[in-house]
């Protein structure tokens, strides 16, 4: 065999060559040729043209090679089928009895176990046109490259290529599903545990009467004594067996009925067991710690007590033992997770921080002070607050107002209260030990958030993000008709042009309650109302703005428990925008609709751009624009500002005027001025409602024939690190109210 032909088939015997590949047809059938034809002028392999054809065979490779992943975990069963097929009068049994059957004999045969099901997703598929367009404009470029003697030699036609990616389209679909129903299925069984353990008005602790708590004075001291006399070690152990013993029986007993014939033969106690045993195995991340809270007074000394069960001065003994805790506090043997929910009293105010926060806390704390706060604040962390940093929020939480700002005087007007700055009751609230490691990464920043409103100790909850700037007396939110009604108050986002794919949206409208939640939990179904808000109507991944709402712990709980649980889908928090979605998604998808939403979305506010002076920078447009790095909240009136975002300063991140110089609205200010402008207080002189962000037109020229008019009502820019928004109230340049709203400028006085 000639030198060239043994060279020719060494690059078959690439160790790296797949024999399947379009590459290895194409080399194999074009060596054949050479050698049957003697072509000696055709291809040859040292060529760039060659060289060419290799790494385009490569790229064509993994375009109808792509991989999808497989599904590792095994698959579980959906209550309903089991129900349905062995139970069908289940939603006529007293609700003692459903408990009892789907505790011994449904759940176990569901072959369930919790998993955080963070799978890749694949969501270009559910923009078909645009997922196949892509693909086929690289096709033909590919074919560009070879003649019809080597297409045919690879077996690739037109016809074959959009087969290939079609199957590639519906193997990506079809695992998608499958996740889809195995997050379904986690859902369905928190509806369970949560309609037999959670229910507010109607679940099995409902119907038992709760052991009566003993007093502090009643607590026996001879007991403590007794207890404190034992070695800790071993008591620690002597506890911990008991309690795994105890839970050793509950799950034996998951295999077979308890057999009661009436409510009677249930006991609160019985009630716990099941309560803790379920909760183990749908919520594993929690580790049944408490959280560890801490006062600091008037001296800096660290207090610890605890507000979860029954009071005990000898709580301190071995702090981070649950099962210590469990026989010292709380003597009736409660269920962990519902002592979460019935053990809460009063309201508060809720903050998550870490020590990165503390200068933007301090500013909110020095403000509650302003707004003349007596609610109690618990700030909630990861044990990442220094004791030091502790001390510094505890000294402006409580010494004297002896010197104020020049800018509290303009804010006094805004605000409209004789500030009497009262000291600030500070929690400190360390949730490091209540969720297990193996989760934490799920819960890191935002989903801090959801942990704090588990955690609390107040029933009525006021949550606040550390740069949020309320504009009234939290009080006041209390005492709307929103809040009174419904025990909730949630705030809209910006209506801006950031949207999912229909296919994505059917996902999270598949995971509402639907007829068999009806007929068997006696959940509600979501409304007209419900199914056409922004979000499902217009599949807008923005809805909800959390720097500031309000809900009732106790009354809606199992939907807090449920916005935890969408942290591990990633098809959900992948899907979304940080936590806030989940906070009423997650009641939703209990079936609670009982939630009210402010009337107004989010609006800029600030200070109108002067037309006439930014002319020759801006150009002249018809719109009125806004730029502000603050998104703004209206009370009901459609005109009064409750709160905003973003902290006081006009640009929250005042360090990027450097590189903001560089634009053309900050043409005529040097780098000094920019720089002060970005460390000022915000001026609130006028709101504006711009159009939605479903409505978008084209470029339309302004008038000085150079501009253009802005193409939707929020524009995000990248300036102030991407903080500042503009809005407008006109867009394309059509003053007249049409098919595309005009929005609306307010002035605030």
């Amino acid at each position: 065999m000639p030198q060239c032909h043994r060279h020719n088939y060494e690059y078959l015997d690439d160790p790296l060559m797949n024999e399947d590949s379009l590459k290895y047809k194409f080399l194999k059938n074009y060596i054949t040729l050479k050698q049957k034809k003697n072509r000696k002028n055709d291809l040859d392999f040292y060529s760039i043209e060659f060289y060419q054809k290799i790494k385009v065979l490569d790229i064509l490779d993994n375009i109808i090679n792509e991989s999808v992943y497989t599904i590792k975990f095994n698959n579980s069963i959906n209550p309903y089928d089991l129900i349905s097929k062995n139970y069908n009068n289940f939603n006529e049994l007293p609700i003692f009895e459903q408990a009892n059957l789907y505790y011994s004999s449904i759940f176990p045969k569901t072959n369930f176990k919790f998993k955080a099901i963070n799978n890749q997703i694949y969501k270009d598929v559910y923009n078909l046109n645009k997922y196949l367009d892509l693909r086929l404009s690289k096709w033909e470029k590919i074919k560009s490259v070879f003649n019809n003697d080597e297409l045919n030699a690879i077996e690739i036609n037109d016809d074959v290529f959009n087969n290939l990616i079609k199957n590639i389209s519906s193997s990506k679909i079809e695992y998608n599903n499958i996740i889809a129903n195995e997050i379904n299925n986690s859902i369905v069984q928190l509806r369970f545990f949560a309609k037999f353990f959670l229910d507010y008005d109607n679940s099995l602790y409902s119907k038992v009467i709760k052991p009566e708590q003993p007093s502090i004075d009643e607590l026996n001291d001879d007991d403590e004594n007794n207890l404190s006399s034992l070695n800790e070690l071993d008591e620690l152990k002597r506890i911990e067996n008991d309690y795994k013993l105890k839970d050793d029986d509950n799950n034996s007993s998951s295999s077979s009925s308890l057999s009661y014939t009436s409510i009677d033969e249930i006991s609160y106690e019985n009630i716990n067991l099941m309560c803790n045993s379920i909760s183990n195995k749908i919520l594993p991340f929690l580790t049944n710690y408490y959280p560890q809270f801490t006062n600091l007074n008037s001296k800096n000394e660290k207090i610890e007590y605890f507000p979860y069960g029954y009071y005990h001065k000898k709580q301190s003994f071995l702090p981070n033992s649950p099962f210590i805790k469990n026989k010292l506090i709380d003597k009736s043997n409660s269920c962990f997770i519902k002592s979460l929910q019935s053990d809460v009293k009063s309201r508060g105010i809720v903050i998550t921080a870490n020590d990165d926060l503390i200068p933007e806390l301090s500013g909110l704390i020095a403000l509650l002070r302003a707004l003349n706060n007596d609610l109690p604040i618990e700030i909630v962390h990861n044990g990442d607050i220094s004791t030091s940093k502790m001390k510094i929020l505890n000294q402006i939480a409580k010494e004297p107002v002896m010197k104020l700002p020049k800018s509290y005087f303009k804010f006094k007007k805004t605000i409209k209260i004789d500030s009497k700055f009262p000291k600030q009751n500070l929690i400190f609230v360390n949730i490091s030990k209540c969720i297990d490691f193996k989760y934490k990464q799920f819960f890191n920043g935002w989903g801090m958030k959801l942990l704090s409103l588990l955690f609390t100790s107040f029933e009525e909850v006021i949550m606040l993000d550390t740069d949020t700037i309320p504009l009234k007396n939290l009080n006041y939110f209390f005492e709307t008709i929103n809040y009174k009604e419904t025990g909730t108050y949630f705030f809209k986002d910006r209506e801006a042009n950031s949207f999912l794919y229909d296919g994505i949206m059917n996902f999270f409208k598949s995971f509402m309650t639907n007829e068999m939640d009806s007929k068997y939990l006696n959940l509600d179904l979501p409304n007209e109302k419900i199914l056409s808000n922004r979000f499902f109507k217009e599949n807008s991944r923005h809805f909800m703005e959390s720097g500031l709402f309000l809900i009732n712990k106790q009354k809606h709980f199992k939907g807090i428990l449920s916005s935890l649980e969408l942290q591990f889908f990633k098809l959900i928090s992948g899907s979304v925008h940080g936590e806030k979605e989940f906070i009423w998604l997650g009641q939703q998808y209990m079936g609670n609709s009982n939630y009210r939403f402010s009337n107004t979305p989010a609006v800029a506010i600030g200070e109108i751009t002067p037309k006439d002076e930014d002319n020759d920078v801006l150009g002249k447009k018809i719109a009125t624009e806004l730029c502000s790095t603050h998104p703004g909240h209206l009370d009901d009136d459609k005109e009064t500002p409750l709160w905003f975002n973003s902290g006081f300063l006009n640009c929250k991140k005042p360090e990027s005027y450097y590189k903001d110089i560089n634009y053309a609205r900050n043409k005529k200010l040097s780098l000094t001025e920019l720089r002060k402008k970005y460390l000022s207080p915000l001026s609130i002189k006028q709101s504006l409602i711009p159009p939605p962000g479903e409505y978008e037109v084209k470029y339309v020229r302004s008038n000085d024939g150079i501009s253009y008019e802005p193409n939707r009502g929020w524009i995000m820019t990248s300036e102030c690190s991407n903080y500042l928004w503009c809005a407008y109230d006109i867009i394309g340049g059509n003053k007249k109210e049409g098919e595309v709203p005009i929005g609306k400028v307010k002035r605030q006085n």
